[in-house]
């Protein structure tokens, strides 16, 4: 009988225990957000589902008219709805200085 009860005490702690480490998992970490509008093709790479060829697309793109909103990335030819989901909270778009 006190073979049990310990034995579902500690079940209990591991369970408590595994519960907190993802709810601690599952909150939103402070993450650096990527300027698209200044962001090296380095940078935009590590994004995911950008590679060496969109990130090129990005960089061209601003060039010829800098990104005002963080969506309007999917006005870069290969980047659309799917990537964006992937990305929209990894960017973002800093006051443009003309």
């Amino acid at each position: 009988m006190v073979i049990f009860v310990f034995l579902c005490c500690s079940l209990s702690i591991l369970y408590a225990d595994q519960t907190q480490e993802k709810s601690k998992a599952d909150e939103p970490s402070q993450i650096t957000k990527l300027d698209i509008n200044t962001a090296s093709e380095t940078e935009l790479i590590k994004l995911p589902g950008i590679g060496e060829k969109l990130a090129k697309a990005i960089i061209e793109y601003r060039a010829q008219k800098p990104f005002t909103k963080e969506k309007e990335i999917i006005k870069v030819k290969g980047i659309g709805g799917k990537t964006y989901e992937k990305i929209k909270n990894l960017i973002e778009v800093k006051e443009v200085k003309r």
